[in-house]
């Protein structure tokens, strides 16, 4: 009896800091929307996210402001085809995840069910997202594509959540992770390049690209560049040297469409 108190009393503390450590970090908007039921989360349940967990079951919004998300989320449910599918289904999304290099993280439900996380390093927006839970969908029978699909509405339960059935979304990994680098986004990069930010020989925006030096003299880019020289005339202040060629300017009439 004591050592099921102790295990239900550490799961409940690892949930908490799961939860504070993630939920702000993943919610878009930072907001969230707590159900009653656990089924349902309705806009009258929305509010930002809090460092602690929520009694209830809470969700952390998918899109921000600018109908873009932030994180990729895939939902892997196993009510209809078993926890057995689900597990089939993220081995072959978390492989193709690893072959491309993206940063990753998922979670487990009590019910079998899993979430993939994906931090993204530029927002995608939702037409975008769209296009990649339809690729995703062909390759995961038990992905629901639903949270990413509401553009006002969607969200998705973070780790640490409560869940319906009692327990919490808990984070899997192999080793724990802090949250800072559980939510390190995802960068492109292209292969043959000596570093991450060098592509092609352009560096990125304060750094040099490798086996050039830096310009010096006057096309110095410290250095603005100086306009050429015009054609010699007279100086100003000289006496008795002629004014200008031509005159003050003037507006020049508008054009009138019935002329």
């Amino acid at each position: 009896m004591t050592a099921a108190a102790d295990a239900a009393g550490h799961a409940l503390v690892l949930a908490g800091e799961q939860w504070a450590g993630l939920a702000v970090r993943l919610a878009a908007r930072g907001r969230m929307r707590v159900s009653r039921n656990g089924r349902d989360y309705a806009l009258r349940g929305e509010r930002f996210v809090t460092v602690e967990s929520p009694n209830q079951p809470a969700a952390v919004m998918v899109y921000d402001r600018d109908g873009c998300a932030p994180v990729l989320f895939l939902d892997l449910d196993s009510h209809d085809l078993g926890a057995g599918a689900v597990d089939r289904d993220h081995a072959t999304i978390t492989t193709l995840l690893r072959r491309t290099g993206a940063a990753w993280f998922s979670d487990r439900s009590p019910n079998g069910g899993r979430h993939i996380y994906i931090p993204l390093e530029t927002p995608l927006p939702y037409p975008d997202a769209r296009a990649v839970m339809a690729r995703f969908r062909a390759l995961a029978p038990t992905l629901d594509p639903q949270p990413m699909l509401g553009l006002t509405a969607g969200c998705i339960r973070p780790p640490g959540a409560r869940h319906r059935t009692g327990g919490h979304q808990a984070a899997r990994g192999r080793r724990p992770r802090p949250a800072r680098r559980r939510c390190r986004p995802t960068r492109r990069r292209r292969r043959g390049t000596r570093r991450a930010h060098h592509v092609d020989g352009v560096a990125a925006p304060g750094r040099r690209a490798p086996g050039r030096r830096p310009l010096r003299g006057r096309h110095s880019p410290s250095q603005p560049r100086r306009r050429p020289p015009g054609p010699p005339g007279p100086r100003r202040g000289v006496p008795g040297a002629p004014g200008p060629l031509h005159g003050p300017r003037r507006a020049l009439p508008a054009h009138r469409a019935d002329r």
